[in-house]
């Protein structure tokens, strides 16, 4: 632990500090350089508010096995992850909550107390999974020398209630993390003139844009997969009863029952409606929004503990469909990757034509301002990693205003999920065919309102999408097997779909600017 005083000198200092203890983080480096900045801007902001002569501490804390950077300022309470009008502060900030980092602020014996707890290092979860997949074959394998009465012991006596009950965690707590993810990104749209006048725009449009291509998407892979005709269970009523039936169904009886029976459409109207009841309140809310926040980040953290086991779970499903011979399915899991890879090319070129014709920008600026973050996302699989890149773009190279990047970007970043809507329907549809299921007009028309709401729902931080896809499957009646097959399949469609998402996010930033005249001046480069 040490002393400074608030000097651009020791700031200087302190930041090199913090540096080093970074470096050995499993951080990316961008989200490393994010960090530095970030501590960088909280402290000038103190010495601007307090002095100079203010006094910090700084000392490492460990946490639950996390190093932790914590930086204790003296003097008033001060709480500056709660300031409106530093832009860059704010964007920084989200960029380290979806990266797993949220930062944290209390005021406690007269100091102001700023604490980021850094990732610790572990295996990637695509290695984990690797590693899972192939202890699981060696002891399906070495399982098969074992008497077909002891295998179907050790399946229905040892295995599927150990299987189950992992599914129950997953899908217990990703109930409460989408109902707070949809919340929080609610409540992070500001006040209630910001929402009128920007946010309610922007959502709208994520959330129509969402619709369109998750439909044009379907439309373009549907015809690659056979279905049975339709079951009896889906022969009662007609198909425009149905509808409004399903439609009807939103609607919650009950607000326990909804959560009781994980309805996941249920649980997002009633998140929404709070949601724009609380930004309706205003200053009168911000308490409860305060509380929905540290929500939010504790169910975050609490799923990221629950990725970390997701590769066990994984090794439990393919263990028992290796001994209960039921890998039928797994070469068909290879259509569903390579369809859903393919879906980049299509929604990139329509998105393409669309920023041309709604902007006038030429296609060559288009291209070069857009594909570097669809770049990074498609490498990495981190649409995080890639929001520096994208501000950068949408304001140095398009010429898009600053504070509406500032604003538009961690929003689209947070409720414009497109990407796993896709991804879901992918899914659905795939282990619809595998698992030999019967389907009618109205439960096609169900799966893609649930893929679009989960997806929307789905907070984008690691572990979010594969708590989400089990609790897709509870509600769809998928078996809890196929999450064997779905999570592999999940972690590939990542990068293609990020990549969709990140070049979507930033093509809707540009054609909003330019509709709300939010574009410069500057001629754009050609």
């Amino acid at each position: 632990m040490r002393q400074f005083s608030l000097t651009n000198e020791n700031i200087v200092e302190i930041i090199d500090i913090v540096k080093e203890h970074i470096s050995e983080s499993k951080l990316q480096k961008e989200n490393k350089i994010q960090l530095a900045i970030y501590f960088e801007e909280m402290l000038i902001i103190y010495k601007n508010r307090f002095g100079e002569n203010c006094n910090v501490r700084l000392e490492v804390t460990r946490r639950f096995r996390r190093t932790g950077i914590k930086c204790s300022i003296e003097g008033p309470a001060f709480n500056p992850l709660e300031m409106k009008d530093e832009d860059d502060s704010n964007i920084l900030k989200r960029m380290l909550s979806l990266s797993g980092m949220a930062p944290s602020w209390d005021y406690s014996n007269g100091e102001n107390i700023l604490e980021i707890l850094l990732k610790k290092k572990s295996v990637s979860q695509p290695a984990a999974i690797g590693i899972a997949i192939a202890a699981a074959v060696v002891s399906g394998v070495l399982v098969r020398f074992f008497p077909a009465s002891a295998r179907q012991y050790l399946s229905e006596n040892v295995i599927s209630p150990v299987n189950d009950a992992f599914l129950g965690l997953i899908v217990a707590f990703a109930i409460p993390m989408i109902f707070f993810s949809v919340l929080g990104g609610l409540c992070g749209i500001g006040d209630r003139n910001t929402f009128n006048r920007i946010g309610k725009s922007l959502l709208w449009r994520y959330v129509y844009m969402t619709v369109i291509l998750t439909i044009f998407a379907g439309i373009l892979i549907f015809p690659f997969f056979s279905f049975n005709s339709v079951g009896e269970a889906a022969q009662s009523g007609d198909f425009f009863s149905g509808v409004l039936l399903l439609v009807l169904g939103i609607v919650p009886g009950n607000i326990i029952e909804a959560f009781i029976q994980g309805n996941t459409i249920q649980i997002i109207f009633i998140a929404v409606v709070i949601g724009i009841v609380l930004i309706t309140l205003g200053s009168r809310g911000n308490k409860v929004v305060g509380l929905i926040m540290q929500m939010n980040d504790l169910f975050y953290s609490i799923m990221d503990i629950i990725n970390s086991i997701i590769p066990v779970y994984i090794f439990i499903c393919l263990f028992n469909m290796l001994i209960g011979d039921k890998l039928e399915g797994i070469v068909d899991a290879l259509k569903m990757v390579l369809l859903g890879s393919l879906l980049f090319v299509p929604i990139v070129i329509l998105y393409t034509i669309l920023v041309r014709i709604r902007t006038g920008i030429p296609l060559k600026t288009i291209i070069k301002n857009l594909m570097p973050g669809c770049f990074i996302t498609l490498t990495t699989a981190s649409s995080a990693a890639a929001l520096t890149t994208c501000k950068e773009n949408c304001i140095n190279g398009f010429n898009v205003d600053k504070k509406f990047v500032g604003f538009a970007l961690p929003l689209g970043q947070s409720l414009y999920n497109l990407n796993y809507s896709i991804l879901y329907f992918c899914l659905l549809m795939g282990m619809t065919e595998i698992y030999n299921y019967s389907v009618s007009p109205i439960w096609i028309v169900s799966a893609v309102i649930v893929c679009i709401l989960t997806g929307m729902a789905t907070p984008p931080v690691p572990g979010g999408a594969m708590s989400c896809i089990a609790m897709l499957f509870t509600q769809m009646g998928i078996p809890g097997d196929a999450m064997a097959m779905a999570m592999p399949i999940a972690m590939i469609l990542d990068f293609p779909t990020g990549g969709i998402k990140m070049f979507a996010i930033q093509s809707e930033i540009v054609i909003m600017a330019k509709k709300m005249n939010l574009i410069g001046s500057k001629k754009q480069n050609s």
